[in-house]
């Protein structure tokens, strides 16, 4: 993608500083934390720098604070009183990844719907602007391999989180672990990379924003990631059923990912809502689509046909 477009590095020098601002936001309490652990739907969380943890209850709030070993110490007390896991039958765990630069705070309408349904929900935390994508999925798969009570796990993802979870499922660790995954909800994933990346990446500013993850993308890792053949997955996209929101992007776009880009082989199904790339995860027909499709393996599976996508308009707010 030619920096020398009319227009383009005026949008390209906005939309760093608007990843700028994002990230400082984020910086408080969001972006140094680590889920490693869970007992029903406490967390265990370790910060990104230091051995020091927090344990959050099922609402989000830090119940305990300490060092690492006192940590897990004080989950296993609260593993062996239940967790305040969502039902006694809840062993359906359905974990929710945050894209670059974002928080659980993403997913919090999404985590509530979900357990209203009776999943085991939880909106986990990674630091999405350290480490690369390789760190963040063994740090998923090492969650993955000390759950228990749990039989099965889905996931939803957004944006950089889909390409985690390709990451590490890809590694086969899951299925060693005896977790069966059954089904993966990708909502705005950049599994072809990124044009945007792309662009951006060609400033040194990018990559001291965004992180090793980001520049990956930049560099193309994204194609070269597993396809995750025998997995059911489900892609949601956001544009506009024409040219898209940016308009230095080819094709239908929302803003920051194009549609064609988060497309994977193999997929089940694909939905197109008329939504940008910050807002998609928290629009109500994202979230109504992701539980069908947690729930049957489709979007919509009352009209699904397998000869189009379902587009569906949705405010672009």
């Amino acid at each position: 993608m030619s920096l020398q477009r009319p227009g383009l590095k005026k949008t390209l020098a906005i939309f760093l500083l608007a990843a700028l601002a994002l990230s400082l936001w984020q910086y408080d309490a969001r972006q140094l934390w680590e889920t490693q652990r869970l007992a029903g739907l406490h967390q265990l969380q370790q910060h990104a720098f230091f051995d020091y943890c927090r344990i959050l209850d099922a609402g989000g709030a830090a119940v305990y604070r300490g060092k690492a070993s006192d940590c897990a110490e004080r989950l296993a007390l609260i593993a062996e009183r239940g967790g305040n896991k969502n039902s006694a039958e809840a062993e359906h765990l359905v974990l929710l990844l945050h894209g670059l630069g974002r928080s659980p705070a993403l997913f919090k309408k999404m985590e509530r719907a979900l357990r209203t349904q009776g999943y085991q929900a939880v909106a986990m935390a990674y630091p999405s602007l350290h480490g690369d994508i390789s760190a963040h999925a063994n740090n998923l798969n090492a969650l993955l391999e000390k759950l228990e009570g749990v039989e099965r796990v889905s996931f939803v993802t957004h944006s950089l989180g889909g390409l985690v979870v390709r990451a590490a499922l890809g590694r086969g660790e899951a299925k060693k672990a005896h977790i069966e995954v059954e089904r993966i909800v990708m909502i705005a994933p950049p599994n072809q990379g990124s044009q945007l990346a792309q662009a951006l990446g060609e400033w040194k500013l990018f990559g001291l924003i965004l992180g090793p993850s980001a520049v990956a993308i930049a560099e193309g890792i994204a194609p070269a990631l597993p396809k995750l053949t025998g997995y059911e997955i489900g892609v949601v996209a956001g544009g506009t059923g024409a040219d898209g929101f940016n308009p230095w992007l080819s094709g239908d776009d929302d803003g920051v990912v194009t549609v064609a880009e988060t497309k994977l082989s193999g997929m089940q199904d694909f939905l197109l809502l008329e939504a940008t790339h910050t807002f998609l995860p928290q629009k109500s027909k994202a979230l109504e689509a992701s539980l069908n499709f947690l729930e049957f393996g489709r979007f919509r599976p009352e009209i699904h046909t397998d000869n189009a996508p379902i587009v569906a308009e949705e405010g672009r707010a």
